[in-house]
């Protein structure tokens, strides 16, 4: 199973998901919770630790005139780098942005990226909490998720991010939108948000009420699930973790391509036996990934060769 959140900055869906991901595991689930957030904020929801490091940088190289290439699956990507939260949730985030994009972070991208799009999920529920806004999903960072909850609070600005979300479902086949109210405080905050649903044609499908529990969890960066789990907006949300186990499997969508750039519709997958994920970087000598051997046990690539017209350096 594969669900994704997105919606306005603030409303609400790194707690939910992170949440629900929780919830997924205490229901003998084995969750994957991806944050593809630039600013993460799913880590405290789950209760780990988010880092500021970009581990993920290892395992990608750049190649001169294709851009980066990954050098481990994305099944080696999840068991060396994905921290292991409670319940057993494995975490994995695409990290922190900064003013200037560095190599470590087009290479951590790249894998990240890479991961979202081609983890095979049998045996395994995925979380995806994207970041605000619209651009990460018609961008492709939904992966092959089936289902995608829009989180709509009740205010002008988070139906706005509904409206430019409500498109998806024309732009990707296949992907089913679910409406989320969240922050419902009210019957009129309930009207508002099933009117614009239904204007958008999004199903409403689910609400969590406002809670000043949830609300006191989230501004001290505690796991909703642990300091309130008698909350009404917690029981909310496990009543969505058993709803999205209940619905009938759909086709699963066939992941995009790793090869396309994220920045970049028409980028074209990098060639060659393995599937890889390209990304546009700085110039760079040419590095052969064939000679890159990613240690299991550490972590780290082995020493890169670099092809020069006097031949290869080690």
């Amino acid at each position: 199973m594969r669900v994704a959140f997105v919606g306005k900055g603030g409303s609400g869906k790194s707690t939910l998901s992170g949440t629900i991901s929780r919830a997924l595991a205490r229901q003998g689930q084995q969750v994957l919770a991806l944050d593809a957030d630039n600013v993460p904020g799913l880590a405290y929801s789950i209760g780990v630790e988010p880092s500021d490091h970009w581990p993920l940088s290892a395992g990608a190289v750049f190649v001169k005139k294709k851009g980066w290439e990954t050098v481990i699956t994305p099944r080696e990507a999840v068991d060396h780098f994905a921290t292991r939260g409670p319940d057993g949730v494995r975490f994995l985030q695409f990290g922190k942005m900064t003013s200037r994009m560095t190599r470590e972070q087009q290479a951590s991208a790249v894998v990240f990226l890479n991961v979202v799009k081609e983890f095979d999920p049998k045996g395994w529920s995925v979380v995806i909490d994207l970041s605000a806004g619209p651009r990460q999903a018609y961008f492709g960072w939904t992966g092959g998720a089936v289902t995608v909850l829009v989180v709509v609070e009740p205010s002008m600005k988070s139906f706005f991010t509904a409206r430019r979300l409500a498109r998806l479902a024309d732009k990707k086949k296949g992907i089913q939108l679910l409406g989320v109210a969240n922050k419902v405080a009210s019957p009129r905050h309930r009207k508002l948000i099933a009117a614009e649903l239904e204007r958008l044609k999004i199903p409403y499908w689910a609400e969590v009420p406002a809670d000043a529990a949830l609300a006191e969890a989230e501004r001290h960066g505690k796991p909703p699930i642990e300091v309130a789990p008698q909350s009404k907006a917690v029981r909310a949300l496990e009543d969505i973790a058993k709803r999205l186990l209940e619905m009938p499997a759909p086709r699963q969508r066939k992941p995009a391509s790793a090869g396309r750039n994220p920045s970049s519709a028409g980028a074209k997958p990098v060639a060659g036996p393995k599937k890889r994920t390209a990304m546009p970087g700085a110039n760079s000598k040419q590095t052969t990934p064939s000679k890159t051997r990613f240690k299991a046990a550490g972590g780290r690539p082995e020493p890169r060769k670099t092809v020069t017209r006097s031949g290869v350096r080690g």
